[in-house]
């Protein structure tokens, strides 16, 4: 394992960029951007190749992050933004630092603040502090205490699926490229859609019972799963189904990514990145 120390906030952004974004390119991988005094929470790249940025004064798109002047957006969005993504209507989902859900429109400039309602009218019966992720084909994946549902709103079929209680409440979803994983409490699946049907394998059970706090997971080329577990950095050794920590690396992981040369480079917010290869050295 090689540690390389880096101070700029700038390269981990960039790291988490890749991963969530799409690719950074090196002719800008060490350029610093003037953001004028604003915290960036998150970062997302839309279909159009746009950068969305949740920032301490709201949404903002990367052209409206570098200038200086107003613009009109709907009032709700002037707050901290934790998490983005996007459906395949082309709008953005939206997590608030209160943890509420909001839908916004780029196109149209529309804001639905009362999601609640909004998904119960499409048949959606989901709740105050649900949770959700996107798949490839711009599908909401939903979750919130052991059952997870699968929507798409362009042509409203729905699959859901009930987790077995003895596995805990679902504690994160996570997409890896073209795959989906479930963390529960006690256990790790692959997750795909069939139709109307959600199909789950179980890969492992968890050595400990994870956290209820989002999980940091991603694949190196051997198959072998890197997740960041209650603030640790685990592997878990396809061939042996050995998990194994790395208490070396500290509890501030923000990120975990495969470079292009399959290393694993794990991210941390106070001690630079962690470089690992496939075979966990």
């Amino acid at each position: 394992m090689k540690q390389k120390k880096h101070s700029l906030l700038l390269l981990l952004l960039s790291a988490l960029c890749a991963l969530q974004c799409g690719e950074v390119y090196g002719d800008n991988f060490f350029q610093r951007v003037d953001t004028k005094s604003v915290s960036v929470y998150s970062l997302f790249k839309d279909h159009k190749g746009l950068l969305w940025a949740g920032t301490s004064k709201g949404l903002m798109s990367y052209p409206q992050l570098l200038s200086s002047t107003a613009y009109k957006r709907p009032h709700d969005l002037s707050i901290i933004i934790k998490q983005i993504r996007e459906d395949n209507m082309g709008r953005l989902w939206l997590r608030t630092q209160a943890n509420h859900a909001l839908i916004y429109n780029p196109e149209d400039n529309s804001i639905i603040t009362d999601v609640e309602h909004y998904l119960q009218a499409k048949g959606l019966r989901l709740w105050y502090e649900f949770r959700l992720e996107t798949d490839r084909l711009g599908r909401l994946w939903f979750y919130k205490n052991n059952t997870l549902t699968v929507y798409d709103f362009k042509t409203g079929v729905k699959a859901a699926y009930t987790f077995p209680k003895g596995m805990g409440r679902i504690v994160d979803v996570v997409r890896q490229h073209e795959r989906m994983f479930v963390v529960t409490a006690r256990g790790l699946y692959d997750v795909h859609v069939k139709g109307r049907r959600i199909a789950c394998r179980m890969m492992t059970t968890l050595p400990e019972m994870a956290g209820y706090v989002p999980t940091l997971l991603t694949t190196d080329g051997r198959g072998n799963v890197w997740m960041k577990m209650n603030e640790k950095l685990t592997r878990r050794d396809r061939n042996t189904g050995r998990w194994t920590t790395y208490g070396q690396v500290p509890a501030d992981i923000k990120g975990i990514v495969r470079d292009n040369s399959d290393n694993i480079v794990v991210g941390t917010s106070n001690d630079g990145l962690f470089v690992f290869d496939a075979y966990g050295n």
